[in-house]
């Protein structure tokens, strides 16, 4: 086990960067509740060894097994954002600052962060907080980067209820709606919406940086402005991928003085350990402290990167009828979601293995490299240099080893600095020094 303990120390520092308070940690000797049973109980019921079971009992272990995997996807599975708000944990803060934009100040909302930060759960649960609050919300996506300012907004129109319109028939909602024409704009859909005042109505405008015509932005932001200058009962939420919510609304003054913007912050351990606790309740299985430890450390603040990490550990779990996540398991689970990330990035994947197996030092600056992304948003020289220990010998070394990992950045659009090309590798940097550094351990004490 000192092995283990030697990779946790190694990456202990991580926690402190995300989990800034002290945070109350839940048992983690407690039982699975007692309605959850998880496969490797299951499977030891009987007090034979599985190979051991008739095909009876076999099949029963294998539709256990199959019930649990389900119950991890729903409550950890990384690649679909969540239902509901029972799912929503760690956002209270954020919950709370779009409520009172939209239902105190009356104003419209802009959800930002980066890819895996979970804008689209944020906005999905603050949909259905509102709903239950007897708002109409109405969620459509931004598909088509090329979409005029009726496109894509006419999804809308059909699902508002015409009991919405107290002065207006049925009938009366169908001929306005027709009368816009295929080409409205601005103007003419707030004028339209004006006559909404028996409730309030949320539109989710998702994937809102997908948006590149200036034209359709200018048109969008005249549209939020006047729908406050109408005090119109429809609100506008914006979700979209931006480091700040700058680079979303550059250049429209307008709809910056007309809207709050809400960024998602990095989870912190208090979050992260919510959501494990709740990946327990459901299945059953359980991780075990130093596994928490490295999951919420090798996450680094991004509910993306602990769902899969989680996931693909707690499948590992599953299959072996195994119930708890040591940081063992952990490390012979992880190299399964490394790889499904090579396979769309190989090019980056292979740079960061190469570079990670040069030694300890090497390690150390790309550590910094993953960490001064993860926290500063950016790559600077004179920034990594600050990580690397400051001075003119460590931006000298922190210019160096930005060089060596180019093939893996791009410039930012402003020109100030670099940037990961896929905004998901900061983590899986992370990940290769920490295999690196396993293997390096493993050899060395085979070796002895």
């Amino acid at each position: 086990m000192k092995g283990w303990k030697h990779l946790l120390g190694r990456y202990s520092w991580l926690l402190e960067i995300w989990s800034p308070r002290t945070c109350a940690v839940a048992d983690l000797d407690a039982s699975a509740p007692s309605d959850v049973t998880s496969p490797a109980r299951a499977a030891s019921s009987s007090g034979e060894p599985v190979a051991a079971l008739g095909a009876v009992h076999t099949a029963a272990i294998l539709g256990q097994q199959r019930r649990a995997r389900a119950a991890l996807a729903d409550a950890l599975g990384p690649s679909l954002p969540v239902q509901d708000r029972t799912q929503l944990l760690g956002r209270d803060t954020e919950i709370d600052c779009l409520f009172s934009a939209i239902f105190d100040l009356r104003e419209h909302a802009l959800i930002y962060g980066g890819r895996g930060a979970g804008k689209t759960s944020l906005a999905r649960g603050f949909g259905d907080y509102a709903d239950e609050r007897g708002a109409i919300v109405i969620y459509f996506s931004c598909d088509d980067s090329h979409a005029s300012f009726a496109e894509i907004f006419t999804p809308y129109l059909a699902f508002i209820p015409a009991n919405c319109f107290s002065n207006m028939s049925r009938g009366n909602v169908g001929g306005a709606i027709a009368s816009l024409g295929n080409d409205f704009g601005a103007r003419g859909l707030a004028a339209f919406l004006a006559n909404i005042d028996e409730q309030r109505v949320i539109l989710i405008i998702d994937e809102f940086d997908r948006v590149t015509d200036g034209a359709v932005r200018n048109e969008i932001a005249t549209f939020a402005k006047l729908l406050s200058d109408f005090r119109s009962s429809v609100h506008l939420l914006f979700v979209g991928i931006a480091r700040d919510a700058h680079d979303l609304i550059h250049g429209h003054a307008s709809l910056r003085r007309h809207l709050v913007a809400v960024g998602l912050r990095p989870f912190d351990r208090a979050s992260a350990n919510a959501l494990l606790d709740e990946g327990e309740r459901r299945t059953g299985l359980r991780y075990d402290a130093d596994a928490r430890a490295m999951l919420i450390g090798l996450a680094a603040g991004s509910p993306y990167h602990l769902r899969l990490f989680a996931f693909t550990a707690g499948a590992a779990a599953i299959a072996a009828a195994r119930d708890a996540i040591t940081p063992g398991l952990l490390m012979e689970a992880l190299p399964v979601a490394l790889e499904n990330w090579a396979f769309l990035n190989p090019t980056a994947a292979a740079l960061f293995r190469g570079k990670a197996e040069e030694g300890p030092a090497q390690r150390r600056r790309l550590e910094a490299i993953a960490t001064t992304a993860l926290v500063d948003g950016t790559l600077t020289v004179e920034a990594l240099g600050r990580r690397l220990g400051g001075g003119p010998v460590a931006e000298a070394e922190a210019a160096a080893a930005l060089e060596r990992l180019a093939d893996a950045l791009v410039p930012n659009d402003d020109e100030q600095g670099f940037r990961f090309e896929d905004a998901l590798a900061p983590q899986f940097l992370l990940l290769s020094c920490c295999f690196a550094e396993q293997s390096i351990s493993v050899s060395g004490r085979n070796a002895a």
